[in-house]
């Protein structure tokens, strides 16, 4: 975020500081508004001292997903540049670190779990079978870019509140902080924002004594209903930081055999379809016997169990999550690019309470 987006945002907070005090002596409006105001003005305000700080170390943790994502980088406020890498799971674009690193307008992606060893692209790659397997990661983008979570605080609503001497809270319109912003900014903040179908966002914001967010709790709502919880942190303001950027030559069509599963590899319209099978159980026995899974869409999917439960299940990329069914417990199915599939849990579906199962296709 350069001096023109920061000026801007500042010039936002001088305006409704402005418009708040006027509104406070003219009389139109009630106490309630003022505080709002106030409030609103005072987290742009913790946004810009943010800013002005040159630098931070940030760190990452990402809540709501079947498993947490954490992680650390940093971000150079006054070079435009960030660089935050992450863990994944498998059953998240292929798994391994995944790195969003952004130099002024680009934002560059390394999957490791999907690409050679270091390699990197754009956002914006245009190969449709591996843009289906980062949906969803694409749709974290905004929280993994520290420096445009807090621009999205230009477009804080009325509804913000004080809820304590240090924190405020209250709701972002997204578009809003894209219209904040100008040029170069305003399109990175969009491309940050582009797959998702949210249009808001909730937010707990904490400061320091010199007025810095050193926290921000960013509540999202992803395209398939899962609302998740980033908490960033922000430390050692004006330290030196060290950010490398990749070099984004790379492609997905030149990538080997991407080290996750190749299921993930398919159209987005058909991508629910890849997992819908029989599977034959080898090992713990339920007695003898197979699954079946069918899915209508990519995250709902049916699944009948050895001992003939059926079961409505929710599914993210290659993880079927079966939800408890009547006295039976819940359970995870995990499957493989090679048709194998590995479950967890306890109930009906796990055979034994505790015990591991694993499965081989049997209908191709």
């Amino acid at each position: 975020m350069n001096r023109r987006a920061r000026s801007l945002l500042l010039g936002v907070a001088i305006v409704g500081l402005l418009a708040a005090a006027c509104g406070s002596n003219g009389g139109g409006g009630d106490g309630s508004d003022s505080a709002a105001e106030t409030a609103q003005q005072l987290m742009l305000g913790a946004a810009q001292r943010t800013f002005t700080a040159g630098t931070a170390q940030v760190a990452v943790l990402i809540t709501g997903l079947p498993d947490d994502l954490s992680g650390s980088g940093a971000v150079d406020f006054a070079a435009d540049q960030s660089g935050v890498t992450v863990s994944l799971p498998e059953d998240l674009a292929g798994g391994g670190d995944f790195t969003v690193t952004v130099d002024g307008a680009t934002t560059i992606l390394t999957p490791t779990g999907l690409l050679d060893a270091g390699t990197s692209v754009t956002s914006d790659a245009t190969d449709d079978a591996q843009q289906a397997a980062l949906d969803q990661v694409n749709q974290l983008l905004l929280l993994l870019q520290p420096d445009q979570l807090l621009a999205a605080l230009g477009g804080i609503g009325d509804d913000a509140t004080e809820t304590g001497g240090d924190t405020f809270e209250g709701t972002v319109d997204l578009q809003a902080a894209a219209d904040a912003l100008s040029g170069a900014e305003r399109d990175a903040f969009l491309a940050a924002i582009a797959a998702l179908d949210a249009t808001t966002m909730d937010v707990e914001v904490t400061v320091d004594s010199e007025g810095r967010v050193t926290e921000l709790v960013a509540e999202l709502t992803l395209n398939d209903g899962t609302t998740v919880t980033a908490t960033v942190t922000y430390s050692a303001f004006g330290e030196p930081v060290d950010i490398t950027i990749p070099d984004a030559d790379g492609s997905f069509e030149d990538a080997a055999a991407p080290a996750g599963p190749p299921d993930t590899a398919v159209p987005a319209d058909t991508a629910f379809s890849d997992l819908d099978g029989t599977y034959d159980v080898l090992a713990p026995a339920v007695g003898p016997g197979t699954i079946t899974v069918t899915c209508s869409s990519a995250t709902s999917c049916t699944v009948v169990d050895q001992s003939g439960v059926t079961a409505e299940a929710t599914r993210s990329g290659l993880v079927i999550t079966v939800p408890p069914v009547g006295t039976c417990g819940g359970y995870l199915w995990t499957f493989t690019g090679d048709g194998g599939v590995t479950g967890t849990g306890t109930g009906c579906i796990a055979g034994l309470p505790g015990v591991d199962t694993t499965g081989q296709r049997i209908d191709e």
